[in-house]
This record gives structure tokens, sequence and C-alpha cells, in this order.
């Protein structure tokens, strides 16, 4: 994020448009389904656990992944269950909008 991410996090309303983000780490250490956004900072910096989330092109839900290694153990790349924080559909499609406290483009 290219702004403080402090507004968005604590922002609990409805957003016009999902929010994939990062660079703020999540306090499960896995990635995080909010009602308008996704958290996907697991601390990889610290945890060596990097995760991604895939979009299927089918319209499918998406997974998401977490990697695991470093140059002593090999990597290992396993799909995890987010930790649902508001159970609701989320939408997925490039948009501009805005929350309060910044301007983003939103997936």
């Amino acid at each position: 994020m290219r702004w403080k991410s402090q507004p968005l996090i604590a922002y609990t309303g409805r957003l016009a448009k999902t929010i994939i983000h990062g660079h703020v780490v999540t306090d499960s250490r896995l990635p995080e389904i909010y009602k308008s956004r996704v958290g996907l900072d697991t601390g990889a910096y610290y945890s060596n656990k990097l995760s991604a989330m895939l979009l299927p092109d089918d319209g499918s839900p998406p997974f998401f992944l977490v990697s695991s290694g470093s140059q002593n153990e090999p990597y290992l790349v396993q799909e995890v269950q987010p930790r649902l924080l508001k159970q609701v559909p989320i939408r997925f499609d490039l948009a501009q909008t805005s929350y309060p406290g910044g301007q983003h483009t939103a997936l």
C-alpha cells in the first residue's frame, strides 16, 4: 500500500469493491477474509510463509496457497483455508473506488 493502511484496516463498513492487500500482517498468520477486504500478508519476512490467492478464470471461488521453506529446507506449497471473519460473498472485478482515508484500485 502506498498510503497509510490504518484507515482501511479499521474501516468496518461495506466498500463498493473487495480490496486484496498485504503490508499488514494478519493476526492468524493465515490469509484472512473480511467483509470488504482480503488480507494476504502472513509475515513472510520473519515466518518464511508467503501467501497467494488464486482467482480461477471460470468464476469459481478463489483458493489460497502458502509456501514455506528456506535455503536449508525444501520448499513446500500447500492450499490453506483462510480465516473467515465475515460470511459474505466476495466480488472480484476491476474498478476504481475509494474508502475513508484514500483512493485505490480494487479487485
